[in-house]
């Protein structure tokens, strides 16, 4: 029988070793990390960590369950970026963009073309912007140059014009409508960070067209046309975005006109009876508290990270 001694003197047994955890765990811990800046601390710590935060899949999950805190408005180009005030939970991070050192400016946009206005901001979704640059002096309406450009990053990208052959495809003769309206498509959870679409809707005459531009293709494509929605005429107010859909107020009508951007087809919805005059009411007491300002109203557009 060995002595006590003897049992004192042996080797310590080595401590167990922990399993190493599985990738499939290690996602669901670091999906629940809400702070990005804690985040991105962690992904630092080792290579499996930053492998796993770093993966496209694992960004569109963490997106969709941490979506981006409001930074600001931008109003116009010419006005810079307003950032969001306390309490805000993100007033400090937009202070620090917003700061005169941090550089947040439109000073590395291109210089527009001749007889073309100074570019300014049409619409701002996804930490991106989209600026448009409209003739001068035109009493119609033409095709706009377009371009993204994501501030932050100080990059952009000019967007070609629309084809004439993809005009006249869908009967419109000539880069020439009464009416252009170009927005920013949302991000679908199969968008990686660094795609993506502007919708383009052509109106000319009794003729309204989209068009869809993909930034991966580089080039516009037709999404749809509108010719039997019974609304010869009309005039389309107050664009609005909601769960893949883009609705507009049909002036001087109780109805909406409903854009699927997945399916990419139109339909209407009829709203209640005096609908209409319910809101002509709202915006002249929106117009009575404003002052009657005569002065192009304020395109206020959020901006994300």
């Amino acid at each position: 029988m060995p002595s006590p001694l003897c049992r004192c003197l042996e080797a310590p047994a080595s401590p167990r070793q922990l399993a190493a955890l599985a990738d499939d765990l290690l996602e669901e811990i670091l999906l629940r990390v809400s702070c990005p800046a804690d985040l991105a601390r962690a992904s630092a710590a080792c290579a499996s960590f930053r492998r796993i935060v770093t993966d496209a899949a694992f960004l569109r999950q963490y997106r969709s369950l941490h979506p981006p805190l409001l930074l600001g408005f931008i109003e116009k180009v010419s006005s810079g970026f307003h950032p969001a005030e306390a309490p805000h939970p993100n007033a400090t991070a937009a202070r620090s963009i917003a700061h005169p050192a941090a550089g947040f400016s439109f000073d590395y946009l291109p210089p527009t073309r001749c007889n073309r206005k100074p570019w300014d901001a049409c619409d701002v979704r996804d930490g991106r912007v989209l600026l448009k640059s409209g003739p001068v002096g035109y009493t119609g309406f033409n095709f706009p140059d377009l371009a993204v450009c994501d501030p932050v990053f100080r990059r952009y990208r000019l967007l070609p014009p629309i084809p004439d052959d993809l005009l006249a495809s869908v009967h419109i003769k000539q880069q020439i409508f009464p009416s252009f309206q170009a927005f920013l498509v949302p991000s679908g959870e199969e968008e990686d960070g660094t795609s993506f679409r502007v919708i383009g809707r052509a109106y000319c005459g009794i003729k309204s067209a989209v068009f869809v531009f993909s930034s991966g293709s580089g080039l516009w494509s037709v999404g749809t046309t509108w010719d039997d929605l019974n609304l010869r005429g009309s005039v389309l107010l107050c664009r609005s975005y909601a769960y893949g859909y883009i609705y507009w107020k049909v002036m001087q009508a109780n109805k909406l006109v409903k854009l699927d951007i997945n399916r990419m087809d139109f339909s209407t919805i009829d709203l209640p009876s005096h609908y209409d005059e319910r809101m002509l009411s709202l915006w002249r007491q929106e117009m009575a508290r404003l002052g009657k300002r005569r002065e192009r109203l304020p395109m206020d557009v959020c901006w994300r990270l």
